[in-house]
């Protein structure tokens, strides 16, 4: 990169045979992994947020059934792609697990490279972050609206931000769709002119990048930027200064700045005959929802609700009066996302009665109520909880329970066949819950860390979660992950 202070001018290229020289008033910069970023001293974001796991990836198939051409994205768990190694491993361990798609019909063809699900992150003029996302906070200058579910790559949310685990897990809203507004500012290096990024490359909060990376938002994301870098050309200003009324009426007649307006919060069914659900967080209008099996829009209403106070005196209220189980416990779960403690004798109580009843909320990934009771008890709870949780985590005996091996594999909740997932749920919901309540009582968590220290050795123990110890699956690659990142913490707080 040619810089004249922090000023980008150009670049420096060699295409193989001899080097080219190219000049540039604006550099967009579209490789989606920061190839040309990297050479900017910008605050760079290889991975998560806290750099603990690199970047999940995706194999793409196709496969014919019924007289039908059909096509499946897998996941295909994390690689470090600055790892040749790893990178090759773990390919090759991904090309093999997706042949699963054998089970559904005959094979055609699989894609040769595996693909980024999630671009790179840098240090940006402005910020995305998933609570901008969720409590509908928009910048004053966007430069294009984006859609999508928070499609999270995995299934151990144990130790999720809190704002994201409260809607994904706590309130079982995985699959409601946001209208996301991305800051013009986000594709901007901090410190830097003369340079832009587009498609899976901006400044944003491990989360928010999750979700926004779609195919069309990409695209409708690459007519914006180019439409604002060549407007900054023509005017002689910064790209954020351009006349921000005259781009927004140039790219909203292209059709790529609002997606769709009418759609905000709301239930989607992509490719099914099911028509868009809008929803509204509301707690009067959805208190009702609490005494159903998808109680989720309400819980969330009463997390985001500005009278904590009163809303809090009114549920606890009901609680008292209520005799329907499941009106209860739901009452129970919105007022422990509320931070409300007079939730805690009836989430115990939850955890002590421990089933496999998950909610209904969505058409996938939906959430078990035992393991939300665990979840919001470690929060909530104190040292009198841990040889309850302890008991779920560690104790043999817990797997033999009938809820964990009543139901078959199912979309709902979890298709896949690489661990049990009920199990699964519980014993790293229960651990971090033991490691939230040890850190907020200043205890010493040696012997947790020793404890899963051993689990880790333990191959039975490890099997009672997956069922497939040996190929490394994604559930075998996400349990140990969570357990050595769990001992690590465990071991901080001695």
């Amino acid at each position: 990169v040619i810089l004249d202070g922090n000023r980008v001018k150009g670049l420096r290229v060699f295409n193989g045979e001899r080097e080219i020289y190219i000049g540039a008033q604006m550099l967009i910069d579209a490789t989606s992994d920061g190839h040309i970023l990297r050479m900017l001293d910008v605050e760079k974001r290889y991975y998560s947020e806290n750099g603990s796991r690199p970047a999940p990836f995706s194999v793409f198939s196709n496969y014919c059934k019924d007289g039908k051409v059909l096509q499946v994205n897998e996941d295909a768990g994390y690689i470090d792609q600055y790892d040749e190694r790893d990178f090759s491993k773990m390919v090759m361990e991904s090309h093999r697990g997706s042949l699963k798609i054998l089970e559904r019909g005959d094979f055609i063809h699989l894609a040769t490279h595996t693909g980024v699900r999630e671009g790179f992150s840098f240090e940006g003029e402005a910020l995305l972050s998933v609570s901008d996302m969720l409590l509908s906070h928009h910048p004053d200058k966007i430069l294009f609206w984006a859609y999508s579910d928070l499609d999270r790559h995995g299934y151990n949310h144990a130790m999720d931000e809190e704002m994201l685990q409260n809607w994904w897990f706590v309130s079982n809203l995985a699959t409601v769709t946001v209208r996301t507004p991305v800051p013009m500012g986000a594709v901007v290096p901090k410190g830097y002119s003369g340079i832009v990024t587009a498609g899976r490359c901006l400044s944003a909060d491990t989360y928010a990048l999750a979700t926004v990376r779609m195919n069309r938002d990409m695209f409708r994301m690459g007519e914006c930027v180019g439409t604002a870098a060549a407007m900054a050309v023509r005017s002689g200003v910064e790209f954020t200064d351009v006349d921000y009324g005259k781009y927004v009426s140039r790219v909203r007649s292209y059709g790529c700045y609002d997606g769709d307006a009418s759609k905000s919060f709301g239930f989607d069914f992509p490719r099914r005959d099911n028509p868009y659900k809008p929803v509204e967080f509301d707690v009067e209008k959805t208190h009702p929802l609490l005494k159903t099996e998808t109680p989720g829009v309400a819980v969330w209403s009463c997390y985001i609700s500005e009278n904590k106070s009163a809303l809090g005196d009114d549920l606890y209220g009901k609680l008292l009066e209520a005799e329907d189980t499941l009106y209860r416990y739901n009452l129970a779960i919105a007022l422990g996302i509320m931070g409300d403690a007079r939730a805690v004798p009836t989430l115990n109580e939850m955890v002590e009665n421990r089933d496999c009843f998950y909610f209904k909320d969505c058409r996938r990934s939906n959430c078990f109520r035992s393991a939300v009771a665990v979840c919001l008890l470690g929060r909530l709870g104190d040292e009198s909880h841990i040889p309850l949780l302890w008991s779920i985590a560690f104790d043999e005996r817990e797997y033999l329970r009938e809820m964990y091996h009543t139901l078959e594999p199912n979309y709902l909740y979890y298709n896949g066949s690489d661990r049990n997932f009920v199990y699964f749920q519980m014993v790293t919901q229960s651990i971090a819950a033991i490691l939230k309540i040890k850190k907020r009582a200043s205890l010493s968590a040696a012997d947790l860390e020793q404890t899963i220290l051993s689990m880790l050795k333990d191959r039975e123990a490890i099997s009672r979660i997956v069922y497939d110890t040996e190929l490394k699956s994604a559930g075998y690659t996400e349990t140990v992950e969570f357990l050595k990142n769990m001992a690590e913490l465990a071991g901080s707080l001695r």
